[in-house]
């Protein structure tokens, strides 16, 4: 197994270092970044269709939080309106602007890198409901693009 991510913290990962690390649940909570959740979503979103990349990023974040023993509680673990929440926000990001990487695309939109940037799109109580964790419920403040 590769050594956890936080070793590479000095080093920018490319999208395949990143990837791997995050299929093999070889990076570790504390390095699990709002940036690596971005990253990793916006090149699945690059390689396969939208369906897909849902499925793999759930998925994936899912076998992520069992291999670092984050428990599942409203306020921890996989929620599931942020998690899909974030990905129609960078599948239109992504098209918009056309980025070649996750790195290129968060030169280009550096404001994904504001993990409360769903808050422009949902109220708190909204976002952090029970029923918001465990499925998918539509923005009450303006449409996700």
């Amino acid at each position: 197994m590769p050594p956890k991510a936080q070793e590479y913290r000095v080093k920018m990962l490319t999208d395949l270092e990143l990837l791997s690390l995050f299929e093999e649940q070889a990076i570790s909570n504390e390095a699990w970044t709002h940036e690596y959740h971005i990253r990793v979503a916006s090149i699945y979103l690059k390689s396969y269709s939208f369906e897909e990349a849902v499925d793999r990023v759930k998925q994936g974040i899912k076998k992520l939080n069992a291999a670092n023993s984050v428990p599942e509680s409203q306020f921890r673990g996989f929620h599931e309106t942020i998690t899909l929440g974030w990905l129609r926000l960078l599948r239109f990001k992504l098209h918009s602007k056309h980025a070649n990487s996750s790195l290129d695309l968060i030169e280009k939109c550096p404001e994904l890198l504001n993990s409360k940037l769903l808050n422009e799109y949902y109220s708190e109580a909204r976002l952090m409901s029970l029923e918001a964790k465990q499925n998918f419920i539509e923005p009450d403040i303006k449409t996700l693009e």
